[in-house]
């Protein structure tokens, strides 16, 4: 019996499966290292009981395209694999025969297009390094990736709804999108959106139903993303920063929602007191040559540069009031004076909910240094985080927060014997919804 065409009770043939798919993608891009397959069986938190077969890691759309048929035919199920920032068990095999597809090589930028302010890459591709490439041409898109972004990639990304920068104007990464192109499980090739001339030339995402859509969001289980075309914008010019500080949680999404339905924030980032805590143990980075640095960069001239970096400086640790909850509002524009409207709104808005400026080094350096070092997997004593998402309506976010509140005191004594430990991560989302 040819070894390839096993049955699921059967044994499948590492070395024959190995040999096939080698010979679409290359002997060095098939890996039975029992290293690298345990790695690819496991996300930041969880991990499966089994180890998948191999890895192969294609590096275009017909190599992915003829990898998923070959897999198909032999019964084995696909777990596609970004850079490995899941939390979701989303690429971790469901069983013995699973292989791992990752897409790592396919980190090509396709096109860029200023004449229809579209960008076409690979889902392999970061986003620091489209940020980095679109950056050279004065564009960006609107969504321009997760705190993760140093390693974090498109294809990722989209399977697990980004959000972060541009998040609080334009939604999650797949609201940036304007085309995808998919491989099926059966290793069909599916196009979505308007695209031109023999398909080569998406420009505009809704072409009849939005069958991009159904790809987003879906932890990679419905297709594999191949390659993601975005929408751009001309980077805007201007920016500023504000950090204000709520004696409350309400209080804090109260503001927050209101400075949403103002539409005048790019970011928002807030933490409860005890993250706050966390967070400010180890933010060495206060005193990191290159953050300061990147601040100074972010300035129009020297001078203003050093100035910033001396307040970032000397800001230090301790201007954020105890048992506050901490909010940080980066807004942008194409205009110095709409961008200092908008500040002036911010301003406001904080001051109706109780709210007190503090110094704003942090707004400062979240901009300065978008994608910094990962250290969000594991705090600084040791323990393992994870995070748990509810995307919010703007009016009842101070009410669920009361609850969820509610919800860990009367499980506090089960929190402590598990020595469990909760704070909150608090971000916009459009102008219609705030993320705990």
């Amino acid at each position: 019996m040819d070894p390839l065409s096993a049955t699921l009770s059967e044994p499948i043939s590492t070395p024959a499966l190995a040999e096939r798919l080698a010979a679409i993608v290359g002997a060095d891009n098939v890996c039975i290292d029992e290293a690298k397959r345990k790695l690819h069986s496991e996300d930041i938190w969880s991990n499966s009981d089994d180890v998948v077969v191999l890895v192969v890691a294609p590096a275009n759309t017909g190599e992915l395209a003829e990898v998923v048929k070959v897999l198909g035919d032999v019964g084995c199920s696909i777990a596609p694999r970004g850079s490995g920032m899941s939390y979701t068990s989303a690429y971790v095999p469901a069983n013995s025969h699973t292989v791992s597809i990752d897409t790592l090589r396919m980190n090509r930028i396709l096109a860029v297009s200023r004449a229809d302010m579209t960008v076409t890459v690979q889902a392999g591709v970061s986003w620091v390094q489209l940020n980095e490439a679109l950056a050279k041409e004065g564009l960006r898109t609107p969504f321009w990736g997760p705190m993760s972004g140093l390693v974090s990639t498109i294809g990722g990304g989209l399977s697990q709804l980004n959000a972060m920068f541009g998040a609080s104007q334009y939604g999650t990464s797949s609201e940036s999108v304007v085309a995808l192109t998919v491989v099926t499980g059966t290793g069909e090739v599916i196009r979505t959106g308007a695209r031109g001339e023999a398909a080569n030339h998406p420009f505009y995402r809704h072409f009849g139903p939005d069958l991009a859509g159904i790809f987003c969001g879906d932890c990679g289980t419905l297709g594999i993303k191949a390659e993601v075309t975005f929408r751009l914008i001309t980077a805007p010019a201007h920016e500023d920063y504000a950090s204000f500080s709520f004696p409350s949680g309400e209080k804090l999404l109260e503001a927050m929602g209101e400075m949403s339905r103002a539409g005048i924030a790019s970011e928002m980032c807030a933490f409860d007191p005890g993250l706050t805590e966390v967070r400010m143990k180890r933010m060495s980075l206060m005193a990191d040559m290159k953050t300061l640095g990147a601040v100074i960069g972010k300035e129009k001239s020297l001078g203003k540069g050093l100035l910033s970096a001396a307040r970032v400086a000397l800001g230090g640790r301790s201007f954020i009031p105890e048992g506050d909850y901490p909010l940080h509002v980066i807004t942008e524009g194409r205009s110095k004076e709409a961008v200092a409207f908008d500040m002036t709104e911010a301003r406001r808005i904080a001051r109706d909910f109780d709210g007190t400026e503090i110094e704003n080094s942090i707004a400062k350096i979240i901009r300065a240094n978008p994608f910094p070092p990962l250290n969000s997997m594991v705090g600084p004593t040791g323990e393992a985080w994870v995070p748990v998402h509810g995307v919010c309506p703007l009016s009842t976010a101070p009410q669920i927060f009361t609850e969820i509140q509610k919800f860990y005191a009367e499980n506090a004594a089960l929190f402590a014997e598990h020595e469990i430990h909760t704070g909150f991560l608090f971000t916009g989302m459009a102008t219609n919804a705030l993320i705990i």
